[in-house]
């Protein structure tokens, strides 16, 4: 358990808090580093980023996490989770908050839910159809097609 916060510390929603984060530590941390968090952090919908961030709980995180990997690399929902620790670390150092709630947040093991299509090369005949119509075009260009079979 953290210490006391008065509620009114806990009024910033979560938008706020990342912008007013943000310009805290424009000068301690690297842009490239700024730059990367400002992309995860588009991934926040509305209903999160307009929350006050005392309303935020642990559980807020995990189902946005399962959301997110229903589109997205299980590694980006990892990146994106990385990210947020050190915000909200930034709003408990302030006094803004007494506890992370990110920190009791987990991904959920598993990939994302979309299909993952095989590749599969040309079969010959479909190799040797491709050549001749590019090799009639374009003969300079036709062998840079023979390595798709």
């Amino acid at each position: 358990m953290g210490t006391y916060v008065p509620p009114a510390r806990g009024k910033p929603t979560l938008g706020e808090l990342a912008e007013q984060c943000t310009e805290a530590r424009a000068n301690t941390v690297a842009a490239s580093t700024l730059r990367e968090e400002g992309y995860s952090l588009a991934y926040l919908p509305p209903t999160l980023r307009d929350r006050p961030i005392a309303a935020l709980r642990p559980a807020h995180f995990d189902a946005l996490y399962a959301t997110l990997l229903g589109t997205l690399a299980r590694s980006t929902v990892s990146r994106f989770r990385n990210t947020l620790p050190s915000m909200f670390g930034w709003a408990v150092w302030e006094g803004r908050l007494s506890t992370n709630p990110v920190l009791a947040s987990r991904v959920p093991r598993g990939n994302a839910a979309g299909t993952r299509r095989e590749v599969y090369p040309f079969a010959i005949q479909e190799l040797r159809a491709v050549h001749g119509a590019v090799e009639a075009h374009r003969p300079d260009l036709a062998d840079v097609v023979l390595p798709l079979g």
